[in-house]
């Protein structure tokens, strides 16, 4: 995303909500004869965007999926395995490709189908979630692909279309819990994960510290430490006073959220009204 211009993100916009494209352009015919005309592109696209600059492209995160890099120490040490298996010739890359090729003819024999879900209306998101309207639609359409990658389990009504069953929505949930969470949390996903990793560092709500303490805590960068509190600054989550020698600059979380209860409040509401189907 970084780098396209806005009249592009508008045309990439435009075809991820209508799966239609229209733009004006000029046609030259055979004898050389220049006349205006329309030039469609249609839909609908798969996309996949990755930036460290979210708050910049609200427009166009409001209409995906969002999710946000497992930067925690166990995400790590699973990375370095798998790196170090790779390299000590431990993992068998003719067994992935089969798995690829088995997971491609699979979708292959999915048929198109209409999908009606008779529970639409009875699941309701937080209400604290950004952008809300086009998150709920989000959710409905993944719960119509995943009713579509189950269809030789599911029902058919009498004009063909599949029926989506209540697995369906619990399986929507469970795989969109992350990506509701992150549209209900005002910070990004990664700066979410270093505030939470910042306050378990912490004896205590009153504790000062320093952004040398901090990175050399949590071994990250200087330039990537400092962004992270430039932002934690603008949204008021900390705040920064000079000590006794005027020089050094240390800081208080002065927001200190319990994250943790916020998510288990939203799964809980979600499973308690799929369960009460």
């Amino acid at each position: 995303m970084d780098g396209l211009k806005e009249d592009a993100q508008l045309a990439v916009r435009e075809l991820q909500s209508n799966d239609i494209l229209r733009t004006s352009t000029s046609i030259k015919d055979a004898s050389g004869k220049i006349s205006g005309g329309e030039r469609t592109v249609r839909g609908p696209i798969a996309s996949l965007a990755c930036t460290t600059k979210g708050e910049i492209y609200e427009d166009n995160i409001s209409r995906s999926f969002l999710i946000a890099v497992d930067e925690s120490k166990e995400q790590t040490l699973k990375i370095i395995r798998y790196q170090n298996e790779v390299s000590a010739g431990l993992v068998d890359k003719e067994e992935q490709k089969r798995v690829t090729t088995f997971v491609q003819n699979c979708i292959r024999l999915l048929k198109p189908y209409e999908v009606i879900n008779p529970y639409a209306n009875k699941i309701q998101l937080p209400e604290s979630a950004h952008k809300i309207r086009r998150l709920n639609e989000l959710y409905q359409s993944f719960v119509k692909q995943i009713t579509l990658l189950n269809q030789y389990q599911r029902k058919q009504d009498k004009q063909g279309r599949l029926i989506t069953e209540t697995e369906d929505l619990q399986t929507a949930c469970e795989i969109l819990f992350e990506s509701i969470v992150l549209k209900v949390d005002e910070l990004d996903g990664s700066l979410r994960q270093f505030f939470e990793r910042l306050k378990s560092h912490l004896k205590d709500k009153e504790q000062e510290f320093t952004q040398r303490e901090i990175r050399q805590m949590l071994n990250i960068s200087k330039a990537q430490c400092s962004r992270f509190f430039n932002h934690l600054q603008e949204m008021e989550y900390i705040t920064a006073k000079y000590s006794g020698n005027q020089r050094k600059v240390c800081y208080k979380v002065d927001y200190w959220d319990n994250y943790a209860k916020v998510r288990t409040q939203i799964k809980d509401d979600l499973m308690n009204q799929i369960a009460g189907l």
